[in-house]
């Protein structure tokens, strides 16, 4: 799964990229906080895209945060075309996490992406909050309210089998909250922790 083989003594590279602003936003400065160094902002050319994608080829790290969206469907939620294709070629990275602020419907978009974290809103505890499951301060839960293509169904989602502190939950009550969904349809992704290891959520 994403990320799982990573441990936090031997990242080094861990790169930040924004879509949809080129300016700081709160999910970056917070990163910041817990250990990124590294902010970058997508091109906003196709002449530039190859180049800045493959200058990240080589980064153990890639977090690429989606923002100002719209909620609505129209112009494909906010998102023109250079924004779609950026996100989904920095994701091929295998080890990139995508961090959409935005409505869960705009996941058809990016349906080959590993993956994956839908916030729903860009508000500034959205983003704190984000920030914090992303560098394993809190633990992830949820799972997706629709089915957006095949690889991302309703009742998709990730379950944290592990808190900040690495100790495992109470299985029997991760077996009770998933009994409805298909194994294979938990998706595992991995984050990053600047105070322990990275975890297997």
């Amino acid at each position: 799964s994403i990320l799982e083989q990573i441990k936090k003594d031997d990242v080094k590279d861990i790169v930040y990229v924004g879509v949809g602003t080129s300016t700081e936003t709160k999910f970056s400065s917070e990163l910041k906080k817990y250990g990124v160094k590294e902010i970058l902002y997508a091109p906003t050319s196709e002449k530039e895209l190859k180049t800045f994608v493959k200058q990240l080829n080589d980064a153990e790290v890639v977090i690429v945060g989606v923002h100002n969206m719209s909620g609505y469907p129209k112009n494909n939620f906010g998102l023109d075309e250079l924004e779609v294709e950026t996100i989904n070629r920095l994701s091929r990275n295998k080890n990139a996490m995508t961090v959409l602020f935005g409505n869960p419907y705009a996941v058809k978009s990016f349906c080959d992406i590993e993956g994956i974290l839908v916030a729903y809103d860009e508000a500034e505890e959205t983003q704190q909050i984000a920030a914090k499951i992303v560098t394993s301060q809190l633990k992830a839960k949820g799972k997706l309210p629709v089915s957006v293509c095949e690889n991302y169904l309703e009742g998709d989602g990730i379950v944290s089998m592990k808190n900040a502190l690495g100790k495992v939950i109470d299985s029997a009550r991760y077996a009770q909250q998933n009994k409805d969904v298909q194994e294979n349809r938990i998706k595992t992704s991995a984050v990053f922790s600047k105070n322990t290891h990275w975890n297997v959520v």
